[in-house]
């Protein structure tokens, strides 16, 4: 067992935002134009993600709010996984049980793992 934060350079503090309804190109252009530290811009399927600087947060915040965006599917400061891995098979299985053990240990607030748990295939 590592230490507490023994692998906290694998992770970036960032602060997301994920919400449906606006298109990639003119959330990122708000954003610019309004001096926020934006990261990354995407959109997938109608839902837009937004990276930006962990400092910039309220302020991004306050600036998606200001063009209209209301509901956010996610709106928080997390740690990042700087590189992902794959697990397939029973790899993935046993990984997910884990998670789900450590889900009901009422002492551990958060997990961050750098396993890809998107359904891409």
């Amino acid at each position: 067992m590592g230490q507490l934060a023994s692998v906290g350079y694998n992770f970036t503090e960032t602060g997301l935002f994920v919400f449906k309804g606006f298109n990639r190109d003119e959330v990122e252009e708000t954003l610019i134009l309004n001096d926020v530290d934006v990261w990354d811009v995407s959109e997938s399927e109608g839902v837009v993600q937004v990276s930006v600087a962990p400092t910039e947060f309220a302020h991004a915040r306050d600036q998606l709010t200001a063009m209209g965006v209301k509901d956010f599917d996610m709106a928080e400061i997390r740690m990042v996984a700087n590189d992902k891995i794959k697990l397939e098979g029973d790899e993935l299985v046993k990984f997910q049980q884990l998670l789900d053990m450590l889900d009901e240990v009422q002492d551990v607030q958060g997990v961050y793992h750098n396993v890809d748990m998107s359904d891409d295939e």
